[in-house]
């Protein structure tokens, strides 16, 4: 009875530490990037406060990206399919170093170990971010076109668009606008 009755209360303890950790919302501003532009948020969901980790797959095998909280945004234009799948993640305290490497290196083993499509990587900086692009050297309208991702070291920030290749003449007007709307509201963070 004295074991069950300590573990219980352990567990609403953990609960409510769980719980204090989600009062504050310092990405919520990010999700609100896209309001009265020519994008359409369709869906925004909240990473469920149990989830900390997820796995990238890399040259070494997989590794651990630490997610202290998250969203995942569909984003629309005109039309009734998504063309930006946008993950927005905060990392974990004192984790950003180790979280940047294995997005990287996930994201050169893409290019390497991609059997269908030619692909590039490429990486520059943008004012506080680094910005980081697997894209695909010729679209067919099928598949995820381009991979971005935005990092900033001093807030922890990883916003990841997945492009939806759409094999349409904008996307390249389309791709340039969003990663300038989603770099100029995580330049405010």
């Amino acid at each position: 009875m004295k074991r069950t009755l300590i573990a219980s209360l352990s567990l609403v303890l953990m609960s409510a530490a769980s719980a204090q950790q989600r009062d504050t919302d310092p990405l919520a501003p990010l999700t609100k990037c896209f309001d009265g532009t020519w994008f359409r948020v369709g869906s925004t969901d909240r990473l469920p406060a149990t989830t900390k980790w997820r796995t990238v797959e890399g040259p070494d095998g997989r590794a651990k990206v630490s997610m202290d909280d998250g969203y995942r945004l569909m984003l629309y234009t005109d039309g009734p399919k998504p063309v930006v799948n946008l993950k927005i993640e905060r990392a974990a305290l004192g984790r950003i170093a180790e979280d940047r490497a294995a997005i990287v290196a996930q994201m050169q083993y893409l290019v390497e170990h991609n059997p269908v499509n030619s692909t590039a990587f490429s990486s520059e900086e943008l004012g506080s971010l680094e910005h980081l692009t697997v894209r695909k050297t010729s679209r067919d309208g099928s598949g995820i076109a381009n991979i971005e991702t935005l990092i900033q070291q001093r807030t922890g920030t990883v916003a990841t668009a997945y492009l939806i290749d759409t094999n349409s003449p904008g996307f390249d007007a389309l791709r340039t606008d969003f990663l300038a709307m989603l770099a100029a509201c995580m330049e405010k963070q």
